[in-house]
């Protein structure tokens, strides 16, 4: 069997499962296949309502997806589903085949360095752009946790939505580090960006409140340290709501950069997801 959803160019709609036991802060593989019947302009909607992702023009012929997304660390039982749907199509678009499962992200080695995708190390310059429209999606290497919706290729923030990350290259301390963050749609609400060592006490860096960039420095008295912490929040009077929401406002970019102590060093990160559908406690098992 497959399922097809059909619209009229105006409007939106989807299959949407039972209710999914998903684990908080954790890394997902969704597989499935589709394809156009008919379909113009609009574009399918997959994925959990608070990961979505856009599909655009899908071929006529059936053609295999895979999105991978992390849950948030609050995940309410409201939003533990999937969807299959269109928003603004007309005609239709037809799903089969999907799967969900665990997936274990495998990041690139150098010795003791560890990069994901969005990092790179080049003499002691250090570089992260948060990989947001990449296989990775919401996920990243610095990523601590996240209590915020993601669409396609931005997060979408409304109250009490925010992304914490957590900057670290193996050990090696930090001495000099601005945060760099993009608002590409705005509707209200004020982006605060943080800082801090510790996850827990935060010093205010500045504030958005409206589209573009704003670049902030790291304090100088919380540096050098070998972890900084950032956490970007809302402070918004709405929650954002299903069905693709597009909240209060949306970051399309981060990037943080940061001069590193220690020996010179080279490398691009890059991410690999392994699939795990079945896990056994009494096995440990290493990927490389």
């Amino acid at each position: 069997r497959a399922l097809a959803v059909t619209g009229t160019g105006q409007d939106s709609n989807y299959w949407r499962s039972g209710p999914l036991t998903l684990a908080p802060s954790t890394v997902y593989r969704l597989r499935f296949r589709g394809r156009s019947v008919g379909a113009e302009g609009g574009t399918p909607v997959t994925g959990p309502v608070f990961a979505n992702r856009d599909l655009g023009r899908m071929p006529d012929q059936w053609t295999a997806y895979t999105s991978i997304f992390v849950t948030p660390e609050t995940l309410r039982p409201d939003d533990a589903w999937l969807r299959f749907g269109q928003w603004m199509v007309k005609g239709a678009v037809a799903f089969d085949d999907t799967g969900l499962t665990l997936a274990q992200p495998v990041y690139r080695r150098q010795g003791e360095l560890v990069l994901g995708a969005g990092e790179s190390l080049s003499g002691h310059d250090y570089v992260f752009q948060a990989p947001l429209n990449s296989e990775s999606g919401n996920q990243s290497r610095p990523l601590a946790y996240h209590r915020c919706s993601f669409n396609s290729n931005r997060c979408v923030f409304g109250r009490d939505s925010e992304v914490v990350y957590r900057q670290e290259v193996a050990g090696r301390s930090q001495t000099a580090a601005p945060v760099e963050v993009s608002v590409d749609w705005y509707a209200g609400g004020e982006l605060v960006v943080e800082a801090g060592r510790d996850g827990k006490d935060w010093r205010a860096l500045g504030t958005l409140g409206q589209q573009g960039s704003v670049s902030l420095p790291i304090p100088a008295d919380l540096l050098p340290s070998p972890v900084v912490w950032v956490k970007l929040r809302a402070q918004a009077k709405e929650r954002v709501g299903q069905d693709s929401d597009p909240g209060s406002f949306q970051i399309h970019g981060y990037t943080y950069r940061a001069t590193l102590d220690g020996q010179s060093a080279d490398l691009k990160g890059d991410t690999h997801f392994v699939a795990v559908p079945v896990t056994d406690p009494r096995l440990k098992v290493g990927v490389e």
